[in-house]
């Protein structure tokens, strides 16, 4: 709030800007995008299924789904081709979803862990859940 009581927007017009310049996709660009990697997120499930072991990082979920998903997972990736960092944006909006089926995965600290280049970094792992008895 300013002297006088009037309320600063300068800081919300300046936060909008710089967000809609950081994107360099268009809406249409980024409409695709979106559809593309919904269709790659319909393999989730599956791919948690088949995950070995109860634990499991994201890394390894982005390798196993790219592997498995080849076709979808390049569509995705290329949709994101005019960003800087094209695999990084795609794998971290891949990680990030894994937290959206609690049903399948619980969340545990991030641990050390290569990425997709051999790359040393940190990222979540991840218990899936048991199911219920049939």
């Amino acid at each position: 709030m300013l002297m006088g009581g009037s309320v600063d927007r300068s800081a919300t017009v300046i936060n909008t800007f710089e967000r809609r310049s950081m994107s360099t996709e268009t809406p249409r660009r980024a409409s695709t995008a979106s559809k593309a990697f919904q269709e790659l997120k319909k393999f989730f499930p599956q791919v948690i299924g088949e995950m070995p072991g109860p634990v499991f990082t994201s890394h390894e979920f982005i390798k196993k789904l790219g592997n498995q998903r080849q076709k979808e997972y390049a569509r995705a990736l290329c949709r994101y081709s005019e960003r800087e960092a094209p695999f990084q944006t795609l794998h971290s909006l891949i990680a990030r979803t894994l937290a959206k089926f609690p049903d399948l995965l619980e969340q545990l600290p991030d641990v050390d862990s290569e990425d997709l280049f051999g790359n040393p970094g940190r990222c979540a792992a991840w218990r899936k859940r048991k199911k219920p008895d049939s």
